[in-house]
């Protein structure tokens, strides 16, 4: 399988929020977006993730987001809030939890932790190219 990543499409000026409380895997994958061309914000919990969407003057194109985040607030509810803004695009949802359900994620991409960064960003630009 060839990666889009080594294609030459680009993703500039498409910004994607990663939630995620690992700190090295948010910091791996922040790494491949940005190599991909993507712009990035970042959150490792699902308190901070809201705020950043609840954010009028930050606009958020794409969503991975780790469903089991600490605090009051998951990657499901994450991911309810940027559908109020984006009905129809899809989110990356990750786990390490098996005993999550990938019915929810209609449309969106379900992955299992571990897994390969290349494989999001993939993701996403196979959605713009879609859309383009």
């Amino acid at each position: 399988m060839t990666s889009r990543m080594s294609s030459g499409k680009n993703a500039t000026g498409q910004i994607v929020l990663i939630v995620e409380d690992d700190a090295i895997a948010r910091a791996i994958l922040d790494q491949y977006l940005r190599r991909a061309g993507f712009d990035t914000v970042l959150a490792g919990s699902g308190e901070q993730a809201l705020n950043l969407l609840r954010d009028p003057s930050r606009a958020i194109d794409w969503l991975y987001t780790d469903i089991k985040l600490p605090g009051l607030v998951d990657g499901w509810v994450v991911g309810a809030e940027f559908h109020l803004g984006h009905p129809l695009r899809p989110i990356v949802y990750a786990t390490a939890d098996q005993r999550h359900s990938e019915a929810r994620t209609v449309r969106s991409l379900f992955i299992q932790k571990p897994f390969d960064p290349a494989r999001v960003v993939d993701f996403f630009l196979g959605q713009i190219a879609a859309a383009g």
